[in-house]
């Protein structure tokens, strides 16, 4: 048997080592892009549920992280993109809940508010003598 060959020998273990570290700087690019991906995925739910509108500030913060998530990928700088794009996902599940309750509270509104008072009904005026007429005689 070879004497590199051999499972105990620290030469091969270095060998090893080398390759899963060269192995995991290419998982960056994966990373980012996956965490990109996820964000996207819960901004267009945002938008769905009207969250510009009735989550504007969690909204924007999301959209905001998001485009610097892909403008640090574009440069290669995949931990820091993969971090902005992790906050925006965070941004963006908060605007779903605030949008989601937005719309609830509309809802209960619109379901309990008070129906629009119709105009009291005017009685037309009897003709004849009136049905009761107290009698100053006791």
């Amino acid at each position: 048997m070879h004497p590199l060959a051999h499972p105990s020998n620290p030469v091969r273990r270095h060998v090893w080592l080398v390759f899963l570290l060269l192995g995991a700087v290419g998982c960056g690019s994966v990373t980012a892009a996956t965490s990109i991906s996820d964000a996207t995925r819960d901004l267009e739910e945002a938008q769905g549920l009207d969250a510009a509108k009735n989550a504007p500030y969690e909204y924007t913060r999301a959209d905001t992280l998001l485009t610097k998530s892909k403008e640090l990928r574009g440069r290669g700088k995949y931990e820091q993109a993969a971090d902005f794009a992790r906050q925006s996902q965070a941004a963006s599940e908060k605007a779903v809940d605030v949008a989601r309750l937005a719309q609830d509270r509309t809802k209960r509104r619109e379901k309990f508010a008070p129906k629009a008072k119709e105009e009291p009904r005017r009685e037309e005026p009897r003709k004849g003598p009136p049905a009761f007429t107290p009698s100053g005689d006791d």
